[in-house]
């Protein structure tokens, strides 16, 4: 390890490393050693640091080791330039809080617990908080290939614990008569994770952050004939995508109030195969975009961001379908009055389907990079002069140019979005 890695993981210390080692073995554990071991790449992490420790110890008259996954943010002002740490604020409380109190109702309704990485230990100091978290890795459970779209397999395992969370965190919210304002105020990291631009009285930037997804669609629409009416559609879109956002955000019903992940592509689940190579269990990761809102606002950014047009439109029932499902099951298990129907589930996905299109324009670039191409994510979160907005879209525009893949994925969801009324071609 250099002197930079050194200072690069300097919020990693023997003494938290311990607790960690005793929260997940038990206090007979006699701490060694530890090592750290990196192993993301660019495009499979896009905010905070993240890397994994190999912890040495001995139980039993046996050396034995344990492996961590550990992220961190370094606390500082809430600022534009903090974004990514804030983010990690959110989900250093999440995982802290809210998950706690909804592990806790689920297991009194005898109901498995969220299928996330276990915590071990959060650390919170004067200018840090750090996460220790169980390695999935050593579990076999494994990354997707974020290119290629989820197919039937593995998607149901997604939406049945989409479906798991959004059901027992309706649920609570119902349990205890809690409307979304209210469970923002006890839990202020469920607020929607751009309130940080609003919070600040930044407006500009917040509105030039919607822009550069905007401009993914122009870029797509103007590269393509027949598409002058979308590309006048999205044109449009420049100065209003913002509140387009923020009026999706907006509840239109209790019964679809929730608990969201708010981060639902493929890069944030795991998966576990049997030996026949079969997908058998999900987990999810990463819930620093975790918000309170609508169900289908998870449903939709899962949708135009992780699927294809054949797994979209073909399967579309189906995958709702087991959603609901699952769904019911944690509503039954609680003995609860609410129903959740197909059809009402249907209609409610449909609602948000601009907030799909903004969702779809933002990931669909970044889920089709290579790795040493990724945008750097302060590209999208600064303000940006008229000058480097040009630039920005001219780089687009090449990128549409060759990248085949990325540009049939945009034009097939933007087909799809003026079949469904969303865009008046």
């Amino acid at each position: 390890m250099t002197q930079d890695d050194e200072f690069e993981y300097d919020f990693i210390c023997s003494t938290d490393v311990i607790t960690a080692l005793t929260e997940a073995v038990g206090s007979e554990a006699k701490f060694q050693s530890y090592e750290v071991r990196d192993f993301i790449k660019k495009g499979d992490n896009y905010l905070g640091t993240l890397t994994s420790i190999l912890v040495v110890y001995n139980l039993d008259a046996e050396t034995k080791e344990i492996s961590f996954i550990v992220k961190a943010a370094r606390n500082q002002s809430s600022s534009l330039s903090s974004f990514s740490e804030y983010l990690y604020m959110k989900e250093f409380d999440f995982y802290s809080k809210v998950i706690p109190a909804l592990n806790k109702e689920l297991k009194s309704i005898g109901q498995h617990t969220l299928q996330i990485p276990k915590c071990y230990l959060c650390v919170e100091k004067e200018s840090l908080k750090v996460l220790f978290l169980e390695d999935l890795r050593c579990g076999g459970f494994k990354l997707y290939n974020r290119k290629t779209s989820l197919d039937m397999e593995h998607l149901s395992l997604v939406c049945r614990e989409l479906a798991h969370l959004h059901a027992i965190s309706n649920l609570y919210l119902t349990k205890n008569n809690y409307k979304a304002e209210d469970i923002r105020k006890i839990w202020p990291c469920l607020k929607d994770p751009f309130y940080i631009f609003k919070e600040e009285g930044d407006l500009a930037s917040f509105e030039d952050f919607f822009k550069t997804f905007i401009c993914t669609g122009i870029v797509a629409a103007t590269s393509n004939p027949g598409y002058e009416g979308a590309a006048k559609f999205f044109k449009e879109c420049l100065t209003t995508a913002h509140e387009i956002f923020y009026d999706q955000m907006l509840l239109s019903s209790q019964e679809f109030t929730s608990i969201c992940h708010g981060d639902a592509w493929t890069n944030n689940f795991l998966f576990r195969y049997d030996n026949a190579g079969k997908a058998v269990e999900c987990k999810f990761l990463d819930f620093q975009f975790n918000r309170v809102g609508s169900l289908a606002l998870d449903l939709n950014y899962l949708f135009y961001s992780s699927l294809d047009e054949g797994i979209r439109k073909q399967n579309l029932d189906s995958v709702l379908s087991v959603y609901q499902s699952s769904y019911e099951c944690v509503l039954k298990a609680a003995g609860s009055n609410s129903k959740l129907t197909l059809n009402q589930l249907k209609d409610e996905f449909k609602s948000k389907q601009k907030f799909g299109l903004i969702s779809g324009l933002m990931m669909i670039p970044m889920v089709n990079e290579d790795s040493d191409d990724v945008f750097d994510v302060d590209i999208f979160i600064k303000k940006k002069t008229d000058s480097e907005n040009r630039m920005l879209e001219e780089i687009m525009r090449k990128k549409f140019e060759t990248n085949r893949t990325l540009n049939t994925m945009t034009l097939q969801m933007i087909d799809e979005m003026i079949e469904a009324g969303v865009i008046k071609n």
